[in-house]
């Protein structure tokens, strides 16, 4: 007996290895992931920018805005009116599987009305959104690329996870299970943080993208490996394949760090993060407002591009151009060099808000972050700092409002504009997310500000 239970105390102090198989096993799934969704993200990349470039040179183009906000809103009905949601389907999935995994019932499902609660992510979102987007930036639309993309990548990852238990099951090995550890939602994570890192070729933010975007207050380090695998390896493989991010005409300026600029720069911030929220209440207005003209689908998509068309008639007979159309980042670059007016942030906010009311595809970070850039550039000289630098504060303070992800929008800056004022910039995020409110781009993400418990959890051992 002695011995017996002598023995039993030396196995229960024995060390456990160092790297575990479950966690190889997640990093050569996030690798996979990556080297699917990489290249897929340079075909959306690529296409967006091949058909800007054939609107930009077939301007007429601009009048089939009506048609395809009819077509955009027809394709989503008969595919799956669901799948109209968007980003926000790929979150509710995401947090619905969270709340199962943790068991809190005490936290609201969502603020979203629609529950997608035991509604699949399907395989149709992948051709759907290229199909989708590519009307968007054909007809002049002012949308994005990311929300797409994100909606792409959770969509590929389901599919792989999908094909990972068909496998599974045919070999006769039961699928994993544990009681923390939420394998479909690790997937879904993983998709959307390597569609993010790759867009935008900035590896770790799309790697707190798909962490946080979701639920920004409950940090899934179980997700953590395969989301940063899967991020890093499809940023590698869009950017050798040469997708070309969002960049400056030159280096940032910078300004060394100090009272005054610190005050200055979270007095911008507030700024950015109001303009966020302006934004947002905007683009609801305009959604209750066309809900409230019609029932029908067609027609609520066709009122509100209509308005989308009249508006862009009057900016192109004001100004003689076609700049607040599509994804407009030459209004980034004008403003990076201090050549911009008053008008541009305005004529590019109204135009997304109809856009995203009207049903196009597409996505907001992109035209939220021109609508920044812009009025950083504006108030630079009020300011007494940089314009290049406000250019950049404004676009990353605006976005971290509108995405309530400010180490996100943080992570972005540096990877696309350099490291340059990270400490002024870290303010401005701060201060961007904090003064934007509740309400923001995402409306299925889970309110930070609703309940106070920042929940964790970390891998399981199979």
């Amino acid at each position: 007996m002695k011995a017996g239970k002598a023995h039993t105390q030396v196995q229960s102090l024995s060390p456990k290895p160092l790297i575990s198989f479950n966690w190889l096993l997640w990093l050569v799934r996030g690798i996979l992931v990556g080297l699917v969704i990489g290249p897929v993200m340079y075909l959306l990349v690529s296409m967006i920018h091949y058909v800007s470039e054939f609107r930009t040179g077939h301007p007429v183009l601009i009048l089939l805005i009506p048609a395809g906000a009819v077509s955009t809103a027809w394709l989503f009905q008969k595919t799956g009116a669901y799948l109209r949601q968007g980003t926000n389907l790929a979150i509710e999935k995401i947090n619905e599987r969270i709340l199962a995994s943790l068991r809190v019932s005490n936290i609201p499902f969502s603020n979203h009305r629609q529950t997608t609660k035991g509604v699949a992510l399907s395989p149709k979102v992948i051709p759907l959104m290229f199909v989708n987007t590519a009307i968007t930036h054909l007809t002049g639309a002012s949308g994005g690329k990311e929300g797409a993309g994100v909606q792409i990548g959770t969509a590929i990852a389901g599919i792989m996870n999908w094909i990972e238990q068909k496998l599974r099951a045919k070999i006769g090995r039961q699928a994993e299970k544990s009681d923390r550890l939420d394998i479909t939602g690790i997937w879904l994570i993983t998709g959307a943080g390597a569609a993010f890192g790759a867009l935008f070729n900035a590896p770790m933010a799309g790697t707190w993208f798909g962490l946080r975007f979701a639920s920004p207050r409950i940090t899934r380090t179980e997700a953590f490996l395969p989301c940063m695998a899967g991020s890093f390896t499809a940023s590698i493989i869009s950017e050798a394949l040469g997708n070309q991010p969002i960049a400056l005409a030159g280096p940032m300026e910078s300004v060394a760090f100090g009272l005054s600029p610190l005050l200055l720069v979270c007095m911008a911030g507030v700024i950015f993060g109001l303009l966020s929220l302006a934004f947002c209440t905007i683009v609801q207005i305009f959604k209750h407002f066309i809900a409230k003209l019609s029932q029908n689908y067609l027609l609520r998509a066709l009122y509100s591009s209509l308005m989308l068309l009249a508006c862009t008639g009057i900016l192109y007979l004001a100004t003689g151009s076609f700049d607040y159309n599509g994804l407009s980042l030459s209004l980034f670059t004008a403003a990076a060099q201090g050549h911009t007016t008053w008008l541009d942030p305005v004529a590019k906010l109204l135009l997304t808000a109809l856009t995203i009311t009207a049903g196009f595809s597409g996505g907001e970070i992109i035209p939220l972050m021109v609508i920044g850039a812009t009025t950083g550039s504006l108030l630079a000289p009020l300011f007494g700092l940089p314009v290049s630098m406000m250019t950049v504060f404004g676009a990353i303070g605006t976005l971290s409002g509108g995405t309530k992800l400010p180490l996100v929008c943080f992570l972005l800056s540096l990877e696309l504009f350099g490291f340059e004022n990270p400490t002024l910039l870290f303010a401005v995020c701060i201060f961007g997310c904090i003064c934007s409110g509740r309400t923001g781009i995402y409306e299925s993400q889970r309110d930070p500000l609703a309940y106070q418990d920042n929940l964790s959890v970390s891998y399981s051992e199979e």
